[in-house]
C-alpha cells in the first residue's frame, strides 16, 4: 500500500480514480471514490457462460464505494465546512485573547518559540506564477522550459 501511495505522488492524477456518470439528459457527473486505492479491476474477469449478469450490480457497487456527492458538489460543501471551523476557531482565539490579554508573558516560552523558529525562502510555486500576470521578482534564474 505504501508504494502505491508513493508511486500516486510521482505518477499524478491517473492514479487518484473518479467515475463520471450521466443523467438523463446526458450530463456527466465526477464522483470520487470513498477508499483508496480504487481498485475496480478487481471486479473483472473473463466472461464466463454459466454466470448470468446481474443488472443491479454496478449501481450498488457504486452506492457503496462512491461518494454520493459529485466534485462541485462536494466541495462547496467542503468549503462551507472549512469555513464553519475556521470562524469558530477564530470566535474561540478572540475569546481566550479576550480573557488572558492582562496577563504577564512567558518570557522562557516566547524564548523557545523564538529559538525554534525557522525562515523559508519559499516565496511562490513557479507554475502558479507563469501563469499570473504578476510575477514576484526572484533572484533565481527562470527555469528551461524542458522539450
Amino acid at each position: 500500500m505504501r508504494m502505491l501511495r508513493n508511486k500516486a505522488a510521482h505518477l499524478g492524477q491517473p492514479v487518484f480514480r473518479q467515475v463520471g456518470l450521466h443523467d438523463e439528459s446526458l450530463k456527466y457527473y465526477v464522483f470520487a471514490p470513498r477508499q483508496w486505492p480504487y481498485l475496480y479491476e478487481k471486479y473483472m474477469s473473463s466472461r464466463r457462460a454459466e454466470i448470468k449478469p446481474d443488472r443491479g450490480f454496478l449501481p450498488k457497487l457504486f452506492r457503496e464505494t462512491l461518494m454520493h456527492q459529485d466534485m462541485p458538489t462536494y466541495a462547496k460543501g467542503l468549503k462551507t465546512k472549512i469555513h464553519d471551523v475556521v470562524r469558530v476557531s477564530i470566535s474561540i482565539l478572540a475569546e481566550a485573547y479576550d480573557a488572558f490579554k492582562e496577563f504577564s508573558p512567558n518570557v522562557a516560552a516566547l524564548a523557545e518559540l523564538q529559538g525554534n523558529s525557522e525562515r523559508y525562502e519559499f516565496e511562490y510555486f513557479r507554475s502558479s506564477a507563469n501563469n499570473s500576470s504578476e510575477q514576484p521578482a526572484s533572484s533565481e534564474p527562470a527555469p528551461t522550459p524542458r522539450p
